[in-house]
């Protein structure tokens, strides 16, 4: 009888032995699983999210009073607004940089056309 409460006592440790190896398993599992989310899914760079919140701080604008021209449209990024012209509004300062770039284009093709229409003046009292 002996014999067999050794066999029973070794059984009782390799049953134990076997729980604790596949607990040890899951947990490295896990762990992997854990590691290689973080890698599928980056925290976005710091400098990314400094433009996103200070883009949507608040500023106040007031665009010109334009004849035959109404509020002006803007959308970023799926948000959009209709900025009134003549009065002090209060808009997020993407939109602002919109309207700033904007400002920025046309300014550069109207030299652009200017610039063509001196070459074209120029060049036809030439002939």
């Amino acid at each position: 009888m002996a014999g067999q409460s050794k066999k029973t006592a070794d059984l009782t440790d390799i049953e134990a032995l076997k729980a604790q190896i596949i607990e040890e398993a899951k947990a490295e599992a896990r762990r992997i699983i854990a590691e290689a989310k973080k890698s599928i899914e980056p925290e976005p760079a710091p400098e990314t999210d400094r433009i996103y919140d200070e883009g949507e701080e608040y500023v106040t604008v007031r665009l010109p009073l334009m004849k035959n021209e109404g509020a002006k449209f803007v959308a970023v990024n799926g948000e959009n607004i209709l900025i009134p012209r003549g009065k002090d509004v209060r808009i997020k300062k993407k939109f602002y940089w919109v309207l700033q770039q904007s400002e920025e284009q046309n300014e550069t093709a109207m030299r652009l056309i200017q610039g063509l229409s001196d070459d074209y003046s120029e060049k036809s009292t030439q002939y």
